[in-house]
């Protein structure tokens, strides 16, 4: 869903662009503003308790008291006992894409001077914000979502499409810039 907004919006943001003749290229400033505001949109996922991830024992694992997603998932899918009042220790996605969203917002102001086309830096952000999103499915809780069952192969449906959808982008992105005039 959030992946059909952001397309949404770029779409109808250039489409303004060219309907008010303006002529300066907006890639870069688009790009760095969606990761900023994805990473804090992230951080409100992991204090709210949503969007969260599998079941692991690692040091980095993190617990959600009763009444979110992650405790309400675990007590009805019987991973935990009725009277628990945490949840498992899971994956804090959240924060592994709010650090990754940051860093790479950090790489754009770095160096989008470096780049001919601006519009390159921002389908270089969204290929590559697909990609870490196709690898963080696999430590996702998505056991909750009908879909998420659809596997072909090694990868679901979804991971299929950000990886897909993520390589189009990523491989756009660089014809743009290599093809500069």
């Amino acid at each position: 869903s959030i992946v059909g907004v952001l397309i949404g919006f770029i779409g109808f943001l250039f489409l303004g662009r060219r309907i008010l003749g303006f002529e300066h290229e907006l890639g870069h400033v688009v790009a760095l503003f969606i990761a900023i505001v994805f990473a804090i949109g992230r951080i409100g996922c992991l204090l709210n308790g949503c969007c969260f991830g599998s079941p692991t024992d690692s040091l980095l694992g993190i617990t959600y008291p009763v009444g979110t997603p992650a405790h309400w998932l675990h007590l009805f899918t019987d991973s935990i006992i009725a009277n628990q009042l945490i949840s498992l220790s899971i994956h804090p996605i959240q924060l592994y894409e709010t650090i990754f969203l940051f860093v790479t917002a950090g790489l754009i102001i770095k160096f989008a001077h470096k780049f001919n086309r601006k519009n390159a830096i921002l389908l270089l952000f969204l290929g590559s914000y697909m990609i870490f999103r196709m690898f963080i499915e696999f430590i996702r809780d998505m056991s909750n979502v009908w879909w998420s069952s659809l596997d072909f192969g090694p990868l679901s449906l979804f991971q299929w499409f950000l990886l897909i959808s993520g390589s189009t982008f990523v491989l756009s992105g660089i014809l743009l810039e290599k093809n500069y005039r």
